[in-house]
């Protein structure tokens, strides 16, 4: 994996367990300064969740943004605070490509490259390890 990748996962880990930046991050601070607590948490917590492999998601390969149940103004605004997200944390291009109504892993990655990043996310994570979530 390369080191700017295992960065800034570490970086998102630590953000969504300690719900502040390290005083080492280098990436997860810019976003969390322009878009707020909210945005940048919810959306890196969701980015985690799909990456985790311990969390059964419908689909592995992409991150749905669409649902069918979703109202259009609902989808323009989730999609907008990805694309935010993505535009403050330049190096997620490295990892991450933001399609019509999905989020796909950047074509460049191979799939040995996908599940070492899985494997990272999922022994150190500890998104849903927690018996209760204790809102900010």
């Amino acid at each position: 994996m390369k080191p700017v990748i295992k960065q800034l996962l570490s970086d998102m880990i630590y953000f969504d367990d300690k719900r502040e930046c390290s005083e080492t991050d280098k990436y997860i601070k810019n976003a969390y300064d322009n878009l707020g607590y909210e945005i940048t948490f919810t959306r890196i917590r969701n980015l985690l969740s799909w990456l985790n492999p311990k969390i059964l998601t419908d689909d592995v390969e992409k991150y749905l943004i669409y649902e069918d149940f979703m109202e259009p103004e609902i989808f323009m605004e989730v999609y907008a605070e990805f694309k935010s997200l993505l535009d403050h944390i330049p190096v997620f291009k490295e990892l991450f490509q933001l399609k019509e109504k999905h989020i796909e892993f950047n074509s460049s990655l191979t799939k040995d490259d996908i599940q070492e990043i899985k494997t990272y996310v999922g022994e150190n994570s500890v998104l849903y390890q927690r018996r209760y979530y204790k809102p900010r």
